[in-house]
């Protein structure tokens, strides 16, 4: 981040946890978890969705529910199947196509449908399936989606240099492929002071990787390598489509590469989770599937093999279990795309200060005002030209009280770079309160 972003230096909410292993916000009170069983075998598939453009963050194309019939002979089942899709057309057809029934093998939620098509499907084990495809697709099992979304994940290993008596330390993480090219995501955090990264696909072949840039922010960060190998990119899947109760499986090297290529599964326990992790509030995908140390910049896939999330945090306590977070790919792409276009993220705008906050306490013990202290101001930042400077004290933005630097930057992001915004200043030199106007700049790297 940005040295003079505006960022809240006293108000550290978890521990950092550099190098691949997830980090661990504290929450406030922790529900119970209930373990969910799933199903270890099912077979093959014999459809699969059409691969879906790179940054293009799109429906599931494919979405389907289906059981197995057995019978004594193939004609039987045959006639089984076809006379159960008898039976379920009427039941559509008198419910005003909804489908109430759970008949999916992994437990996935029912919903009301519209352009239901019933097909029947001879499969190589010689059972017919009844499949209920519906015009959006086809619903994968976790054997499935772990062979479709397997290849796009791979291991990121990062060595940090450093003076001293060791010299170097390293850790390892995960990333996803995001096209042919080699662009690969991962989380900041594992890549973070690295001096050299490298990438091991999952066929085991290592490769030096260049980073292309990273987002403290959204912990976030883009590598890229070169190689002739053939690189297989994810399929983006849109994250705002998901609900609570969808069976999500992650993928990922926990622990370093002796268990690459790990798959867990589980439930979307929760959307839009809010969590502050090392000063950076974020909204995020809660899941029950593992997620350990390693896992971090791993794939969160859904159940039609796409990518809807990318693996960041864990609670951690002998009293939690299954609590894992993700940062939703429609948050992250269009970031990932800003990182490989320009370097940074565009349009995010910035009054030039880091400050801490000022509350009501340590108002009253110093003889000041409740507000974010300004710690320093960026030279030739919008702040600076405005007059402001170290200890002056900023309490409202835009007629708005703050308290905090979290505040201070909701109501500065709702503005563009360039934008002008009022703040009122309590200076610290005089006692005065005045109304100064600020023009926002453009944050970017350092």
């Amino acid at each position: 981040m940005n040295e003079f972003n505006d960022f809240n230096f006293n108000q550290v909410v978890g521990s950092s946890s550099p190098g691949g292993q997830p980090r661990e916000p504290h929450p406030t009170q922790v529900p119970p978890v209930m373990e969910i069983p799933f199903p270890t075998e099912v077979p093959p598939p014999t459809e699969v969705p059409p691969p879906v453009e790179f940054g293009a963050i799109t429906r599931p194309p494919v979405y389907s529910e289906r059981r197995t019939v057995r019978g004594r002979s193939k004609k039987g089942v045959i006639a089984a199947a076809v006379a159960g899709i008898l039976l379920l057309n009427a039941g559509i057809m008198a419910s005003g196509i909804y489908l109430g029934k759970s008949i999916s093998e992994n437990g996935a939620k029912q919903r009301a449908v519209a352009g239901l098509n019933i097909q029947s499907v001879q499969t190589d084990t010689g059972f017919a399936e009844a499949r209920m495809v519906l015009q959006d697709g086809l619903l994968l099992s976790i054997p499935e989606v772990a062979k479709k979304a397997g290849p796009s994940v791979v291991g990121v290993s990062s060595t940090m240099a450093y003076r001293g008596f060791f010299g170097a330390s390293s850790s390892s993480g995960s990333g996803i492929i995001l096209n042919k090219d080699g662009y690969i995501v991962t989380n900041n955090h594992v890549i973070e002071g690295a001096s050299v990264i490298k990438v091991t696909l999952n066929i085991g072949v290592e490769l030096e990787a260049k980073l292309i840039g990273r987002d403290v922010r959204s912990d976030l960060a883009v590598i890229k390598v070169e190689t002739k190998e053939e690189l297989h990119p994810a399929e983006i899947g849109d994250s705002n489509k998901l609900e609570v109760g969808e069976t999500v499986v992650a993928i990922g090297n926990p622990l370093g590469q002796e268990f690459a290529g790990t798959v867990t599964a589980g439930i979307v326990s929760a959307l839009n989770r809010t969590m502050t992790i090392d000063n950076t509030t974020l909204n995020l995908i809660q899941t029950d599937a593992a997620i350990n140390f390693g896992n971090s910049g791993g794939a969160l896939v859904s159940q039609y093999g796409q990518v809807i999330g990318i693996n960041t945090a864990k609670l951690s306590s002998g009293s939690v279990e299954g609590m894992g977070f993700a940062i939703p790919m429609a948050v992250a792409m269009p970031i990932v795309s800003d990182i490989i276009e320009y370097g940074y993220v565009k349009g995010r705008p910035v009054i030039g200060i880091s400050g801490r906050m000022v509350n009501e306490a340590t108002a009253n013990a110093n003889n000041l005002v409740v507000g974010v202290q300004v710690r320093e101001v960026a030279e030739n930042s919008g702040a600076d030209i405005a007059g402001i400077v170290r200890g002056d004290i900023i309490t409202k933005v835009e007629g708005e009280k703050i308290t905090n630097i979290d505040e201070l930057n909701k109501i500065k992001d709702r503005y563009k770079p360039n934008d002008m915004i009022k703040l009122e200043v309590f200076k610290y030199a005089t006692g005065k309160t005045e109304t100064v106007s600020v023009k926002l700049g453009e944050e970017r790297p350092n």
